[in-house]
């Protein structure tokens, strides 16, 4: 892991990993301070006040051994996965929620929160919103009949942005950008 020098726009190292822990594949920096990295081979817990790795809560310690870090989002909730599994972490209280059985064989991809707390999930079959108390709101995927909405089912990546709109990347349509407040997107297709 590299930290960005604006100032004299340069990288320098800050963090390596020399064993069978895979290559880093994502890393975020939760409310306490500590870093969450992702692996090809599971989750890693980073202290930069003690420049040391941490062992991770015994909850996630045999769970993570098959899954693959994916997203911290609202900065508390970590979202593991496989092609099987999705699960929700909460860092602050240390639940863990499987969001399985409602994203069943959808191969979950990715995860980010809406200005309003609400958690928008990729998936091969489009994006589920849940709420707060963990309910399915909304289901936006491609259809033929419906031209303001996704075009494109696999989302692949979820992004808000600035001004609390919502962009989805999908496989093969491109970018797709939901308005805050609204029920429609808009398209950038790919090329």
């Amino acid at each position: 892991i590299y930290i960005y020098d604006d100032r004299n726009d340069s990288f320098s190292p800050f963090l390596s990993r020399k064993d069978s822990s895979g290559p880093f594949q994502d890393a975020v920096i939760d409310k306490n301070g500590i870093i969450w990295i992702g692996t090809g081979k599971g989750l890693l817990r980073y202290d930069p006040g003690q420049a040391r790795y941490i062992g991770l809560p015994d909850n996630l310690n045999e769970i993570c051994r098959s899954l693959i870090f994916t997203r911290m989002t609202g900065e508390r909730l970590i979202f593991l996965s496989n092609d099987d599994i999705c699960l929700v972490y909460d860092t602050l209280d240390g639940s863990i929620r499987d969001l399985s059985a409602d994203l069943d064989g959808k191969t979950f991809r990715c995860a980010e929160t809406d200005s309003a707390g609400n958690i928008w999930i990729g998936c091969e079959y489009g994006i589920y919103v849940y709420d707060r108390d963990w309910k399915v709101t909304a289901h936006f995927e491609q259809s033929p009949d419906n031209p303001n909405g996704l075009n494109n089912s696999p989302v692949y990546c979820i992004f808000r942005d600035k001004d609390e709109n919502m962009w989805a990347g999908t496989y093969f349509g491109g970018a797709n950008y939901f308005l805050s407040g609204s029920d429609q997107f808009r398209h950038w297709s790919a090329g």
